[in-house]
């Protein structure tokens, strides 16, 4: 069986809907850590955690969330945050942490590693139109496309081939 396979990897490529739902970042990041260590406790392969996809469409979702998730405006009056990218930096914090071994047990270690393959949907600054994430990749500011699709397979085959991670 697959959980007996030394040779499976496991990708896990899950968190942004835990943010968007108004999730906050360190229970979001927990979450991933303990579906990682069921994965771990229960096979024998190795685990890729892919890092949380940056995610452009925090103006649209975040008013809606707020409250709970709001922040201290300049008048004292609670108001959403302008963007979901602070919480996903959070979250991959979080779980870099992890993977230097700070939560993860010994038994883990050489099984256990983290992807990071958002760099490609980033923008280097905003655009003119305020925009957060490549949208050439991710139109929809949330889920990559076809192109984008190819880029973050292309990412997790070479990663496992180069045996990086």
């Amino acid at each position: 069986s697959i959980q007996d396979d030394n040779d499976a990897i496991f990708v896990i490529h899950i968190g942004t809907n835990n943010l968007g739902s108004g999730e906050l970042p360190v229970p979001t990041a927990e979450g991933i850590i303990s579906v990682s260590k069921y994965v771990l406790e229960n096979t024998v392969g190795r685990v890729v955690i892919v890092q949380v996809l940056p995610r452009g469409d925090g103006k649209e979702v975040l008013p809606s969330l707020c409250p709970p998730r709001c922040r201290d405006s300049k008048d004292g009056v609670k108001a959403p945050f302008k963007s979901f990218l602070p919480a996903v930096d959070m979250v991959n914090a979080k779980l870099q942490k992890h993977h230097l071994g700070t939560d993860l047990p010994h038994e883990y270690k050489g099984r256990f590693s983290l992807l990071d393959c958002g760099s490609p949907f980033l923008l280097d600054d905003d655009d003119d139109e305020g925009e957060e994430v490549n949208i050439t990749l991710m139109p929809d500011r949330l889920h990559p496309n076809l192109n984008g699709q190819r880029l973050l397979l292309q990412c997790v085959i070479d990663c496992i081939h180069r045996k990086t991670c």
